[in-house]
């Protein structure tokens, strides 16, 4: 005979639970539901001396009846649950069970009686914790909203809530709760038509340690909140409502989804916390194939190269949008991936960054091929180790490896994306016309440096490091970053080299920034801003080293118009030492290839 934890039900209707009690499942069966939601079971639970009638068995645990491995008599551990009062009447109470494992089969133990409780016997402490936060009166203006503006102590809260509900336990039984999530990615405000007319809306993800919730704010709600809630911030949130997850549109690991509305409280939360800032579920690139069309997924890679933007008229709606391609690796294979409108335009991939991409959607067209859509979070040389990684493979050669590609490529007049490991010589960039008529082209040239222009080589900049922008000197010592509308006691040097590089073919100059500069010069950008300013004997050292070696140079050039003048420019994307094992088989290559034309 299984021992239960006898008064384990009286505990929870207190909001002073057990740990981890032993229960029996007296029935189990499915609940009915008119509105076509997932399958829910509705439990009777005993504790041996007490029984309760509404005990809800999370979705995510169905798999236990399918299998029969939860059915009536068994003998369960409760592993995580909590208990909530129905339509605000203290007394009529649900369990919701959101983990549980089962010990054992059993037959009915004991003799329970059905759990009664009244507001005398709950201690009047617990029920004002279980409150999570008192009403407060609207404002004279009517919003409810907290706006913690700067300067602003007074909250729709008062104070920082003393109880927080995590996000995996939010369900519609619970009347007040409050919940500590971060902005993981937020759309942008969108309109749409119905029988009720013109309508606006925008959505955000809020994520905490233990999942993640969809929002969506209607109408004035809208208007009032999208510029309250910033992504990566964290706030307190409470009086949404919460309801049913319309998978059509929400795909999100979580049965409920929440609806902002008029009482909605909303509190900047300013102390740290252990939120993640994104919780990401990499697919390889190459198993993209396996996955369903138009489902939503996380990817990561480098990206290999970008065409320009370009402007397409929708065939249903017959509205222009704006589109730019972008071609993905990683040390698996290659997809192309579209961008839309502002984040199309915004785009700019020339350094060949990092890119990780939040729930993008997998089409087939051209192939395989995947799409930015509204809630796709675009994050660019992210933190993560998964970056490092990659970018490491990449510098060290990776950008020379064929790999395969999932799209199809379409002709480079209507889809200007070229090949990034093909040798040029200086001459056949100007012969060519590579970077004409608005296209990006990207080569390799085996050069030597002829000259380093000293004097623009480095600068001074905002010494916050996500953050080139050029200082501007105060006169009082201190230095001013219009980008950050801020006074710096100090600053930094960063590199905007200018440089000369030549073949047999003729020279051309190139801009080298950042660490391809620290590359080709040796020295880091503060060591050679402090030469310049200081050592001139110094200063001439780096540059000779640095000048009349053989180097490969990845490059992305574009012709731009400066005075109605056409201008090539050329910037470095890489600086690398020549190897000449490898040189050597690649010109073979191409002598074989003129034989073969």
């Amino acid at each position: 005979m299984h021992n239960l934890s006898i008064g384990a039900l009286m505990r929870y209707a207190s909001r002073n639970p057990s740990e981890k009690p032993i229960l029996q499942v007296l029935t189990i069966k499915p609940m009915e539901s008119t509105t076509g939601d997932q399958l829910r079971y509705r439990m009777q639970l005993s504790d041996g001396k007490h029984f309760l009638r509404s005990c809800i068995l999370g979705t995510q645990l169905n798999y236990l009846v399918a299998d029969n491995s939860l059915q009536d008599n068994s003998i369960v551990r409760i592993e995580r649950a909590f208990c909530t009062d129905i339509n605000r009447q203290i007394g009529k109470l649900v369990l919701q069970v959101q983990d549980l494992t089962v010990v054992a089969q059993s037959v009915k133990i004991g003799n329970p009686i059905s759990l009664q409780i009244n507001v005398d016997q709950r201690n009047s402490t617990e029920v004002l914790q279980a409150h999570l936060v008192s009403e407060v009166s609207a404002s004279s203006t009517g919003n409810r909203h907290i706006i913690n503006a700067p300067n602003k102590e007074v909250t729709a809260f008062g104070q920082k809530p003393n109880r927080i509900f995590t996000i995996d336990i939010l369900n519609p039984y619970q009347n007040k709760w409050t919940i500590r999530a971060r902005v993981a990615n937020k759309t942008n405000v969108r309109t749409f038509q119905n029988t009720r007319g013109n309508g606006k809306l925008f959505s955000c993800d809020l994520m905490d340690e233990t999942g993640e919730i969809r929002a969506t704010a209607f109408g004035d709600e809208c208007d009032k909140l999208y510029a309250v809630l910033e992504i990566d911030e964290v706030y307190y949130i409470s009086k949404a409502i919460l309801k049913s997850a319309n998978k059509q549109y929400n795909h999100l690991d979580n049965d409920y989804e929440m609806t902002f509305n008029h009482d909605t409280e909303i509190q900047r939360c300013s102390e740290p916390t252990n939120i993640p800032t994104i919780q990401y579920h990499f697919t390889p690139i190459n198993e993209i194939e396996q996955k369903q069309a138009n489902s939503l997924i996380d990817v990561i890679g480098i990206v290999k190269s970008v065409s320009n933007t370009q402007q397409i008229v929708s065939k249903q709606s017959n509205k222009e949008f704006t589109k730019r391609e972008i071609v993905l690796c990683d040390q698996t294979a290659s997809i192309n991936i579209t961008l839309w409108n502002e984040q199309a335009e915004a785009f700019d991939g020339s350094t060949q960054p990092v890119v990780a991409f939040k729930r993008i959607k997998l089409t087939n067209y051209n192939g395989r091929s995947l799409s930015v859509v509204n809630s796709t979070n675009i994050k660019i040389n992210i933190d993560l180790r998964e970056a490092h990684i990659l970018r490491t493979w990449f510098d060290n050669d990776g950008y020379n490896v064929e790999l395969p590609s999932l799209s199809i490529l379409r002709n480079a007049e209507t889809n200007p994306i070229t090949t990034d490991n093909e040798f040029k010589t200086l001459g056949q960039i100007v012969d060519e016309n590579l970077g004409i008529n608005n296209r990006v082209d990207y080569i390799q040239v085996k050069a030597v440096c002829n000259h380093i222009k000293k004097d623009l080589t480095v600068y001074t900049a905002c010494p916050n490091v996500d953050c080139n922008k050029k200082v501007i000197e105060n006169g009082d010592g201190t230095f001013h970053c219009e980008k950050c509308n801020k006074d710096y006691n100090d600053y930094r040097y960063v590199y905007m080299a200018q440089c000369e590089i030549s073949d047999v073919t003729g020279s051309q100059w190139i801009s080298v920034f950042g660490t391809q500069a620290e590359t080709l010069l040796g020295v880091s950008a503060e060591q050679f801003g402090n030469a310049k300013y200081g050592d001139d004997e110094g200063l001439i050292k780096i540059i000779i080293k640095a000048q009349y070696k053989e180097k490969i140079f990845r490059l992305r050039a574009k012709v731009e118009t400066y005075n109605n003048e056409n201008r090539l420019r050329l910037t470095c994307l890489r600086v690398q030492d020549v190897n000449y094992v490898k040189n050597a088989q690649q010109i073979i290559k191409d002598i074989s290839r003129l034989f073969t034309t």
